[in-house]
C-alpha cells in the first residue's frame, strides 16, 4: 500500500482539522474537538494524529502571523494531544458499538443445528492469515514528523546565521571606528594587516579589507 494519501483523503483531513478548529473556537478543548471529528469520521490512530498535527500547526501559524508583540506571539496556549485523543477514542465502545452489541445476533434467531452425528462432516476450510497492510496514514505521520524536524533544524540554522552576521557587523564597525582615528592615535593599517595575516590568515585579512573600505583609506592615502 502506498505511503501517501489520495486527494479525497487529503481533503477529508483538511476539512476535519478546520472543523476541529471551529469546535475549539466554540468552547471545546482541542482534545475534545479532535475527538469529536475523529469519532464522527471513524478515523484510525494514524488519521487522528494527522488531524491533531494539522490543528496544532494551524494554531501555531495563526498566532505567529497574528498581530501583537513578540510576547503575544510566544504566549502559551492549549494544543491537542493526539495520543490522549487516541486513548479516549479506543478506550471503550462507541455509542454505535454499544447499540450493535445490544442487538440479538442472527445466530440466535435461527433454529438450533442438528446433532453433530447427523451433520455431514465437511472439511474445514484452510485459513491463511492475510499479510499485515501498513497504515498509510501512520506512514504519512512519520513523514510529517521528519519534515517538521527538518524545518526546525533549518530555522535554527537561519537563527545562527543571523546571529553570526550580527557579530561580524559589530566587529567591522569596531574596526572602522578604530581606523577612523587620527594616525597618531592608532597603529598603521599595514602593521595591523600583517599581524592579522600571521595570526588569522586569509579570513583576518578579508575582514580588515572590509574595514579598509569602510574607513575610506584609499582616499586618505594610506
Amino acid at each position: 500500500m502506498p505511503d501517501t494519501i489520495d486527494p479525497r483523503e487529503e481533503r477529508q483531513l483538511i476539512s476535519a482539522a478546520k472543523t476541529a478548529a471551529d469546535l475549539a473556537a466554540g468552547g471545546l478543548s482541542p482534545d475534545e474537538a479532535v475527538e469529536k471529528v475523529a469519532r464522527d469520521g471513524g478515523f484510525g490512530p494514524g488519521k487522528i494524529r494527522l488531524v491533531a498535527h494539522a490543528y496544532n500547526t494551524g494554531q501555531q501559524l495563526g498566532q505567529w502571523r497574528g498581530g501583537g508583540g513578540i510576547l503575544d506571539k510566544l504566549a502559551s496556549y492549549p494544543l491537542c494531544d493526539p495520543e490522549k485523543v487516541i486513548s479516549s477514542v479506543y478506550s471503550g465502545p462507541t455509542p454505535a458499538e454499544k447499540a450493535a452489541a445490544e442487538r440479538v445476533s442472527d445466530e440466535y434467531s435461527r433454529a438450533p443445528a442438528p446433532p453433530a452425528e447427523k451433520r455431514a462432516h465437511a472439511p474445514l476450510p484452510k485459513l491463511s492469515p492475510s499479510p499485515y497492510a501498513p497504515d498509510k496514514a501512520e506512514a504519512l505521520h512519520r513523514t510529517f514528523g521528519t519534515v517538521q524536524r527538518a524545518k526546525r533544524a533549518a530555522d535554527e540554522a537561519r537563527r545562527k546565521s543571523v546571529e553570526a552576521r550580527s557579530v561580524v557587523g559589530v566587529k567591522i564597525a569596531s574596526l572602522t571606528r578604530y581606523f577612523a582615528k587620527s594616525s597618531y592615535d592608532r597603529l598603521p593599517f599595514a602593521a595591523v594587516e600583517s599581524a592579522a595575516r600571521s595570526y588569522y590568515g586569509d579570513p583576518g585579512v578579508s575582514l580588515l579589507g572590509i574595514a579598509y573600505g569602510a574607513a575610506n583609506f584609499a582616499a586618505r592615502g594610506e
